[in-house]
């Protein structure tokens, strides 16, 4: 069961998308506020809630955050971002999130992630 302890949390940012429904999907700070990562791409933190466009997000950025799995996931594994803002076990050059710290066996289960190293290449 995935569980959180969240450390650091920005709330100020808002959403430059609808992301209503991306609520534990990795995301970034932008120009224009708060959007969904690119694939493989550096991920500034995690939604905790699920804002419309121009609400207020809650992006957890350090700490351990439930997170949405594309794919399945070993516990321990690095990961990092697929297309959709969600995780899968990072390969060499991808940006990397954090350490599962629970396993996922498919696409849409939510797990636990140590986020330790956003921004940090593998």
């Amino acid at each position: 069961m995935a569980t959180e302890i969240l450390g650091l949390k920005i709330g100020s940012e808002v959403a430059s998308v609808d992301l209503s429904s991306h609520q534990y999907k990795c995301v970034l700070f932008s120009a224009t506020g708060v959007a969904l990562t690119a694939v493989n791409g550096k991920c500034d933190g995690v939604l905790q809630n699920k804002p419309s466009l121009g609400d207020s997000c809650t992006v957890a950025v350090y700490g351990k955050s439930k997170v949405v799995a594309a794919a399945a996931v070993l516990k321990g594994a690095d990961v990092t971002v697929d297309a959709a803002g969600k995780i899968k076990t990072a390969a060499a050059g991808n940006f990397i999130l954090g350490t599962a710290m629970e396993a996922a066996s498919a696409d849409g289960d939510i797990i636990s992630v140590l986020m330790t190293r956003p921004g940090v290449k593998a």
